[in-house]
């Protein structure tokens, strides 16, 4: 329960064997900033960097969502015999049915019936 003392060189040790302090002896001690008006005030960090970071993430993704430039495209005009799929053989090489598919996207088209002098605009290669 209580540590016990040795003498050496006439000094009073404490015999703890994790301590090699002498008696009354305390690794810690306490400096005069424990008084109240010798500390500085505690600064709010915290905010601070919430703040910067949530700016910061709406900057980003504004400029994702409304910075990049539209896919660039051409226009077509459609004559007597046209189908979606000689329009993608004409200006695509390669297999032209996932072309058929971004044209139909990229001009709103329900179905794939074209009229003659219709207007479509179609990625580029």
């Amino acid at each position: 329960m209580f540590a016990k003392r040795k003498r050496l060189f006439g000094i009073e040790l404490d015999t703890n064997g994790c301590s090699c302090y002498r008696v009354g002896e305390r690794m810690f001690v306490k400096d005069g900033a424990s008084k109240d008006y010798l500390r500085l005030p505690a600064r709010r960090r915290g905010w601070g960097r919430i703040l910067g970071l949530a700016a910061l993430l709406m900057l980003v993704s504004a400029r994702l969502a409304y910075g990049s430039e539209p896919a660039p495209t051409r226009s077509v005009v459609v004559v007597p015999g046209d189908t979606l799929w000689s329009i993608a053989q004409t200006h695509y090489a390669g297999d032209p049915r996932p072309r058929v598919e971004q044209i139909l996207l990229l001009n709103h088209l329900a179905s794939p019936q074209l009229l003659p002098g219709q207007s479509l605009q179609i990625p580029r290669a």
